[in-house]
């Protein structure tokens, strides 16, 4: 998607630029304007947890979670066994998942499922 210069702007960046437009196609100016990365949308991923005491384990949980380069917050809901994971779009639930997914201590494992995605 092409992104609006102003016109001083693409003047500097293309001097090609200014016969475009005596062509009539300044509009969009395809010399002079930059694309930008595709659009990202924040994902909500709720994870059903498992295993041997890890709802116990909270603070091990999240931790994996913040790790993630993505994660901007982690919500233990009012449900045992439930975390919401908010990410910045960059996330696939499935890689939400595989942070907790093994995670274990002595006496403890923990098994992720996602159960919703929004």
């Amino acid at each position: 998607m092409a992104r609006f210069i102003p016109l001083s702007t693409r003047v500097f960046l293309d001097p090609g630029w200014i016969w475009g437009c005596m062509a009539g196609l300044c509009l969009f100016c395809a010399g002079a304007c930059e694309s930008e990365s595709p659009l990202t949308h924040p994902t909500q991923v709720v994870l059903a947890l498992s295993g041997n005491n890890c709802e116990f384990y909270q603070g091990a949980v999240k931790e994996a979670l913040v790790k993630l380069s993505g994660v901007t917050e982690v919500d233990f809901m009012n449900q045992p066994g439930r975390v919401l994971v908010t990410t910045d779009g960059t996330l696939t639930p499935s890689q939400v998942a595989e942070a907790v997914d093994g995670l274990s201590g002595e006496g403890w494992t923990c098994e992720a499922t996602v159960i919703e995605t929004q």
